[in-house]
């Protein structure tokens, strides 16, 4: 009696993760953007460049995700022309490398997701590959549901250059911080499928 119930009990559990949905949610960038923020020496000079969204998807399976964002760096704007081509030609070489890859790998939610709910706040971690190199990296995030299948996602974290073999950028006798602060900001939305449901 006890092997019968315990087969069944067994049959539920796995009949259960068969069944639990994975929602894939995607990033266009034409609905997000990027942005950084550099500290130069003098330090209460800031240097900032904004670029247009990143293009990815992420697949959330229960409290569990993971996915893949990739940005086009030649669309950096710093607001300045000759800084802009110093920046893509000298520093990140965006003629060898014209996209940088944030790999998602450790993402675990609160709570089962759910789009009412979204996908809340808090840190995941992942690798940044740039300009060939691959490193980890932690990200904060915070996540508003905005209806339709829709949400607001805004992740933060910090880089260092070295760490991806970019020379310290110097501009008119400005030198940049080795450290410098990353945004990416997107509206994902529900894959056309996932959407239909």
């Amino acid at each position: 009696m006890k092997k019968i119930a315990f087969s069944l009990g067994f049959i539920c559990v796995v009949s259960f993760a068969d069944n639990q949905q994975i929602v894939h949610l995607q990033g266009k960038e034409s609905n997000g953007q990027v942005k950084f923020l550099a500290v130069g020496n003098p330090s209460f000079i800031k240097i900032e460049g904004v670029g247009k969204g990143a293009n990815g998807n992420l697949a959330i399976e229960g409290k569990k995700a993971k996915g893949q964002f990739h940005f086009n760096l030649d669309s950096l704007d710093t607001g300045m022309d000759l800084r802009n081509e110093h920046m893509k030609s000298k520093y990140l070489q965006t003629n060898s490398f014209p996209e940088s890859v944030l790999n998602i790998e450790d993402f675990v939610l609160k709570s089962d997701y759910d789009p009412k709910v979204g996908l809340g706040t808090g840190e995941f971690k992942g690798t940044l590959t740039l300009r060939g190199e691959t490193r980890p990296v932690t990200c904060s995030y915070i996540s508003v549901p905005m209806g339709n299948g829709k949400e607001k996602i805004s992740a933060k974290f910090d880089l260092q250059l070295t760490d991806y073999k970019v020379d310290i950028p110097t501009f008119s006798g400005i030198t940049v911080a080795n450290k410098v602060m990353v945004e990416v900001e997107s509206i994902l939305e529900a894959a056309k499928e996932e959407a239909a449901r």
